[in-house]
Formats: C-alpha cells, structure tokens, sequence
C-alpha cells in the first residue's frame, strides 16, 4: 500500500478550459489512465492525496487540457507529462 502526496502547479490558463491530472501506466502495462483530479482553479494547483493498492504499475504523469463542462471520462489533450522514476513502473 502507497500514500501517495502530491502537489502540481499549472504555469498556463486558458480560457474555457480546466486542467486535469493522471496516471497512466505505459508499455508493457494496460494502457489504463486513472484521472486524479482537477486543478484548482483559483492557485492552479492539483493535490493528490490517494492510498493506492499498487500505485508502482504507474509509469507516467501527466496533465490535461480538458472542456469546461467535459462530460467525456477519457483523457483530452495532453499539454505536459512527465516519466515516473523508479520505483514506479515495475
């Protein structure tokens, strides 16, 4: 089990637009992205504060440009990511 604490801030805005946080796990894993959550709109950061079973399947962080009233549950555009270090993706 992994507590996970994470703090994001978003250097950008833009109009009609809200940014939000995932894991995803790359490669040889499922492909599954796992939404964490919307970035405050008011400071424009994201908190995470998770206990995930098994959180090392995740190789990849990253942030989406998402509609403001987006009903769709998958992610939309990616505007920056960034590579889990070990010991993530194991």
């Amino acid at each position: 089990m992994f507590v996970s604490n994470l703090i994001f801030l978003a250097f950008f805005i833009i109009k009609g637009e809200v940014y939000e946080g995932w894991f995803e796990d790359k490669g040889d894993a499922s492909g599954y992205s796992l939404s964490v959550g919307k970035f405050n709109e008011k400071n424009n950061t994201l908190s995470v504060n998770q206990t995930m079973v098994n959180p090392y399947t995740y190789t990849i962080f990253y942030v989406t440009a998402e509609p403001v009233d987006d009903t769709d549950p998958k992610p939309s555009d990616i505007i920056a990511a960034a590579e889990l270090n070990v010991p993530f993706g194991q």
